[in-house]
């Protein structure tokens, strides 16, 4: 029931991306190395920079716990946004769409693997890491939060410091935030996500 549901929020993401472009979604290939079309991200002037500070406060009490580097490893690589992706060192086979971007201008790059969804984009003229999708309880957060941990895990992992609307809990880093969608004191979703300055 919860991959379901994974795969329906996945689905419903790379819809409503497509749908605020004005453009149309392309489907590049299903294997990003047989042909050489997944582009290799280039470096960002930020590197690989550990993003700090814990802004988003919707409680009374909590403590920032998010100030040392989240890194967000997938194949070797940290799919933290702001980073460079590689799809080319990823030996999974990926379904790769092309998407126009609602976030940033131009085009999007999805490279949807069977645990994860990566989504890079064009962001002060490198091409970084916009977000981080996970889609089964296989990828965990730095601090070991999966599909499946609990409401006081997350807490007791980032702090009660978080932006809460309605079923998502939001910790905001420098440059990123990590979003955890949680239904039944259960975590059903967990998305990291570039700031846009």
């Amino acid at each position: 029931m919860k991959k379901l549901i994974a795969v329906l929020l996945a689905a419903v993401l790379v819809l409503g991306l497509a749908a605020c472009g004005n453009g149309g979604t392309q489907v590049l290939n299903n294997n990003n190395a047989s042909n050489g079309s997944a582009p290799a991200a280039n470096t960002n002037n930020s590197g690989n920079t550990a993003p700090s500070g814990n802004t988003g406060n919707n409680s009374s009490q909590g403590s920032d716990t998010n100030t040392g580097a989240e890194k967000v490893t997938f194949a070797g690589q940290n799919v933290f946004p702001g980073n460079a992706f590689d799809a080319s060192k990823i030996k999974e086979e990926a379904k790769v769409m092309e998407i126009p971007s609602c976030a940033l201008a131009g085009t999007d790059t999805v490279y949807t693997y069977k645990d994860v969804e990566v989504t890079v984009s064009e962001y002060k003229g490198s091409k970084v890491i916009y977000s981080t999708y996970f889609l089964t309880n296989q990828m965990k957060t730095e601090k070991g939060i999966t599909i499946g941990s609990s409401k006081a895990d997350v807490e007791k992992a980032y702090g009660t410091g978080y932006k809460n609307v309605g079923t998502q809990y939001e910790y905001a880093f420098d440059d990123a935030t990590v979003s955890f969608i949680i239904e039944g004191d259960r975590v059903t979703s967990i998305t990291y996500t570039l700031k846009i300055n």
